[in-house]
């Protein structure tokens, strides 16, 4: 079963552009478990109580991990130093931070991203 883990940017995207976290399955046909690191979840906690517009993003995103019972990751390293520690051959990343995914990339970890604000890539 594949891993993937969730980044707070590729979460708030989903609920900005209107994109299923559903497409996941379309684009990645083997069986996967969502993942999603402790603080992701403080971040997206911060934005969802603003009020930026990004704030109602950040409670869907939310929402949707409570709701799909999406594995939370304890780790004491701040958001993308977790996930790169985490991150592993066998794992995906769902993020849209270009940093990330070149940082990613040299570790040989494939990420999954939004193409053209309407659909999910694997790259």
């Amino acid at each position: 079963m594949k891993k993937i883990i969730l980044d707070t940017n590729f979460m708030i995207d989903l609920g900005r552009f209107g994109i299923s976290i559903d497409e996941i399955g379309r684009i990645l046909p083997e069986n996967y478990e969502m993942e999603v690191t402790a603080a992701s979840i403080e971040e997206l906690k911060k934005i969802a109580a603003t009020n930026a517009e990004e704030s109602k993003h950040a409670k869907y995103a939310l929402m949707l991990i409570d709701l799909r019972k999406i594995k939370i990751l304890s780790t004491n390293e701040f958001a993308d130093n977790a996930i790169i520690s985490l991150a592993d051959k066998d794992s995906l990343v769902a993020t849209n931070d270009v940093e990330l995914r070149r940082k990613l990339k040299i570790k040989g970890i494939r990420c999954i991203y939004v193409r053209s604000k309407k659909k999910l890539e694997i790259g």
